[in-house]
């Protein structure tokens, strides 16, 4: 294998890598018993004026992605007599990977130290319950991952979703 091919390879596998999605992370109230809750309603969520945070196009994604997932462990969108709502906010900064390859590769062909810049928007979706009674946070979600401008692709969306709520209480 060439030292060029070899050089790509492993340029490539890092690329893919530096911006992987991470685990999906939980946080919840220790003193809840989650078999109660059974319905929810949509609460407002708040965004930030972040274009790619506040679009109406990206909170139906959210919203029908999430009906369909909680429709399939039987919990109930309902409106009028909701035991939780659910909420959800996005959050992007934009991010730099800098990937630093030392001496570089000598044989057969010389080439000397390399460094590559990767510019990326790291996006965290955080899905939030809240108990309607007393009004306070009882369940965080949240998932990390590079995504694309200027919006979420469905399938990405589905994948990060998925995640988040395999640690769902419910």
């Amino acid at each position: 294998m060439s030292a060029s091919r070899l050089l790509f390879i492993f340029t490539l596998f890092l690329a893919t890598t530096g911006c992987a999605p991470l685990p999906a992370k939980y946080d919840f109230d220790t003193d809840i018993d989650f078999t109660q809750y059974q319905r929810y309603q949509w609460q407002n969520s708040s965004h930030s004026v972040d274009p790619i945070s506040d679009t109406s196009l990206l909170e139906k994604r959210v919203h029908a992605i999430t009906n369909r997932i909680l429709t399939g462990r039987a919990i109930e969108l309902n409106r009028q007599r909701a035991d939780f709502s659910l909420t959800y906010h996005i959050v992007t900064h934009e991010r730099l990977d800098v990937r630093d390859y030392g001496a570089g590769f000598y044989w057969p062909y010389h080439r000397g130290p390399m460094t590559d810049i990767y510019q990326y928007t790291e996006g965290t979706l955080i899905i939030d319950m809240i108990d309607l009674k007393t009004e306070k946070l009882i369940w965080r979600g949240w998932a990390t991952q590079a995504i694309e401008q200027p919006s979420i692709p469905q399938k990405q969306l589905e994948r990060i979703l998925k995640q988040i709520f395999d640690n769902f209480p419910l």
